[in-house]
């Protein structure tokens, strides 16, 4: 059975409305790594994926799905 996660940390937006975040990639990154050392998953991470990047989640997410079977477990962690 596979052990899958993805995690996502974004601390700027395009939009200038939305007040960055200091910590919110530093945060994905960080529990990524204690998934992948300690816990055993395969682990991708996207950081200041914005809006017009928004595809390059989505993908990731399409590619990922394909992987998956039956009993498999899949994490999506996202921060920002």
């Amino acid at each position: 059975m596979k052990r899958i996660a993805l995690f996502v940390g974004i601390n700027q937006y395009d939009d200038p409305g939305i007040t960055p975040l200091n910590c919110a990639v530093n945060d994905a990154q960080k529990l990524a790594g204690l998934f992948e050392h300690r816990l055993g998953f395969k682990c991708e991470v996207l950081t200041d994926a914005d809006l017009r990047r928004g595809q390059r989640v989505t993908g990731t997410l399409r590619k990922i799905g394909s992987q998956l079977k039956e009993g498999d477990t899949f994490l999506l962690f996202f921060a920002g």
